[in-house]
């Protein structure tokens, strides 16, 4: 199955999309975009898929994907919706001379490290990136990109943070854009 490439439409020109989503379902079937994702999983449970993992997850959850790793999540059939919180963001939002500094060093790899897609296992690691998350969701402008920034170097700098996929997988393909893509 190929993924649909997603474009995100970001909100009052901002560089970072952040939106809390209660559906019935998860909507998008496999997916993938250019931008890096953020999820954390409030009201859910399911299977996951990421790049060639499968795994299940449930409320409390916390997943940083990749750009271009096809993902999908599938809800539990029992369970009436779903709620997530959703971070989705370009790896180029502060350009080449911010991300170039040395402080950005563990962001970066951080970023090369989540097209293997990350989640977080400790629960403490989880209560702190919840209220940086929450902090995300909650502010606008610049202090939404501060929290941002502070919430990928606390996950840059967790030791041993395993990644879920064997292989970096990016189907994207240019050259034959999909009918979504004709549609944007």
């Amino acid at each position: 199955m190929k993924p649909i490439t997603e474009k995100i439409q970001y909100k009052e020109a901002s560089t970072v999309y952040a939106a809390t989503h209660t559906t019935p379902f998860f909507e998008y079937p496999l997916h993938q975009h250019i931008e890096i994702e953020l999820i954390l999983c409030k009201k859910a449970s399911g299977t996951l898929y990421i790049g060639n993992h499968i795994e299940s997850y449930t409320a409390g959850d916390i997943f940083l994907i990749g750009s271009n790793v096809p993902h999908y999540f599938i809800k539990s059939k029992n369970k009436k919706s779903a709620t997530a919180v959703v971070v989705q963001f370009n790896t180029g939002l502060l350009g080449d001379t911010f991300n170039n500094l040395n402080e950005c060093k563990p962001i970066n790899n951080l970023f090369k490290k989540a097209t293997l897609g990350i989640k977080i296992n400790n629960d403490d690691n989880k209560k702190i990136i919840k209220k940086l998350i929450g902090r995300i969701l909650a502010e606008k402008g610049l202090k939404r990109l501060i929290h941002l920034l502070e919430c990928l170097d606390y996950i840059a700098k967790i030791k041993n943070q395993p990644t879920l996929t064997s292989e970096l997988l990016i189907s994207i393909n240019n050259n034959n854009p999909s009918r979504i893509e004709t549609v944007y």
